[in-house]
């Protein structure tokens, strides 16, 4: 059974693997890095890195993200 991306990023953000991190990182679409854990638990891997204190993971995560829309802006202009 395939895990889907966002769980595997959660996943190994929850575990603090920052190499499992970067790999799953180059595999998800920008909407997939701020997705939720579950309909129930709406927290994503930013607010999970963010309540385990692991800087690397929380400035990763941001810089992924920032980069992602601002690539998807820059097209447009």
């Amino acid at each position: 059974m395939d895990v889907p991306l966002p769980q595997q990023l959660i996943d190994a953000v929850a575990r603090q693997d920052v190499h499992n991190t970067i790999l799953v990182l180059a595999y998800t679409k920008p909407d997939q890095v701020n997705a939720p854990y579950s309909k129930t638990d709406t927290r994503t891997a930013l607010h999970i890195a963010s309540a385990l204190g692991n800087v690397v993971l929380v400035q990763l995560l941001l810089w992924v993200s920032y980069h992602s829309q601002y690539s998807y802006w820059n097209r447009w202009m």
